[in-house]
């Protein structure tokens, strides 16, 4: 059995008639002005679904469209403030002649129809996502994935047993407000695939990869040279920032020999603890650069995650034994300052001592965590930059370029 002819015994007979009486291909027009524009307005052959407020809209002027999906809640698509369109509240409210697909039947908007939810994840294999319940879940009675209007418009054109569909004007860049839906949107795509429909993506092409398979073709590595430059930039720093540590510690000590307790208070001290987290910093991110530059064996993006993720947790309980060390130090700094008494003041510096050790050490783990940030950005940078996914091998003991 196909799978074209399996996918209409599962659903609707009447939906599957319907849809086949009228266009068998259907464009579904997002608004991202990199493709819109491409869609097939033109061709009385294809069925327009468009989403929201994108009839009011300049760029669909004079263009046709079949079917609008706005599933907003009436207190959204009611709105006198829209700021897309100030008047999409009294535009819904004319007859068009053509599907406004809505949460349920708004009697004051004539085109109405009620979006068919229920059926939908009754009918369409794996909608509902039941297969996905796990004895832990916390969401019991899970009702499908639908992050984007989008998602509601491929369930509905599976549903009525639509076999070609384009998308135009879907780029949901990952560097957008939309990143979060992406997930959603690939999840749709790849049912609608699995289930033997002829669905085109005419858009969003870097939002499915761009054919690399994971292993097979090999992962992707950072030049030696990358942390050759970094170390050199980092050693500068360190050096910069472990004079800036010598001085503030001098400063607070030679406060300390005064008795100079209003500086130290108001300043000082914090000015210290300032400079070993950032000297910290570099020599952290200084080590990772020279550990990753003698590596001959690969490093895989995981790697950096990895690190970069425990450095950061690490990071986080040092910081907060360095605040709780600060707090002795203030309780014996106040008995210092109250009483003078020489025994309160080595006890202050015994305290300070630990005080700045920890933030010392706690910057070193920030530091590790952001230069692995850095590389990980890096990877990704590669992989943009060469307009595919490809190996770049490292130099030098693996003798490679």
């Amino acid at each position: 059995m196909s799978r074209k002819k399996a996918m209409q015994d599962i659903l609707e007979p009447e939906i599957v008639k319907n849809s086949q009486e009228k266009r068998l291909r259907l464009a579904i027009v997002g608004s991202n002005s990199k493709t819109r524009a491409n869609a097939p307005f033109d061709d009385p052959t294809y069925e327009i679904w468009v989403f929201n407020e994108a009839p009011q809209q300049a760029w669909m002027a004079g263009k046709r469209w079949d079917a609008l999906f706005q599933l907003h809640r009436p207190e959204v698509y009611r709105s006198l403030t829209n700021w897309v369109a100030a008047d999409h509240w009294e535009w819904l409210q004319n007859q068009h002649g053509k599907t406004i697909w809505m949460q349920d039947i708004d009697p004051d908007v004539p085109c109405s129809v009620r979006y068919p939810i229920e059926a939908i994840l009754e009918r369409v294999p794996g909608a509902d996502m039941s297969w996905h319940q796990a004895p832990d879940n916390p969401y019991p009675g899970r009702k499908g994935w639908f992050d984007l209007s989008a998602a509601y418009a491929l369930a509905l054109a599976i549903y009525q047993g639509y076999q070609e569909i384009e998308v135009y004007g879907m780029d949901l860049e990952s560097n957008t407000e939309y990143s979060y839906q992406l997930g959603c949107w690939r999840w749709w795509v790849g049912l609608a695939l699995g289930m033997g429909i002829q669905l085109t993506i005419k858009c969003s092409s870097h939002d499915f990869g761009r054919g690399r398979r994971y292993a097979y073709d090999g992962e992707m590595q950072i030049s030696k040279n990358i942390y050759h430059e970094r170390i050199g930039a980092l050693k500068a720093e360190f050096t910069r920032a472990d004079g800036a540590l010598w001085k503030a510690k001098e400063r607070a000590e030679q406060a300390m020999l005064e008795r100079k307790f209003d500086p130290l208070a108001n300043g000082l001290i914090m000015d210290w603890q300032t400079a070993a987290l950032g000297c910290g910093m570099a020599a952290g991110a200084l080590a990772e650069a020279e550990a990753y530059h003698k590596r001959a064996d690969m490093v895989s993006r995981q790697e950096f995650e990895r690190r970069s993720a425990q450095a950061q947790q690490d990071g986080e309980l040092l910081k907060a034994q360095m605040y709780a060390m600060g707090g002795k130090t203030e309780y014996v700094f106040n008995v210092w300052k109250q009483t003078g008494r020489t025994d309160a003041q080595g006890q202050v510096r015994a305290f300070l001592a630990a005080q700045m050790k920890l933030a010392y050490d706690a910057g070193a783990r920030v530091g590790a965590f952001q230069e692995n940030m850095r590389y990980m950005s890096e990877y990704d940078d590669l992989m943009t930059a060469a307009g595919q996914y490809k190996t770049l091998s490292t130099s030098g003991a693996n003798g490679r370029e």
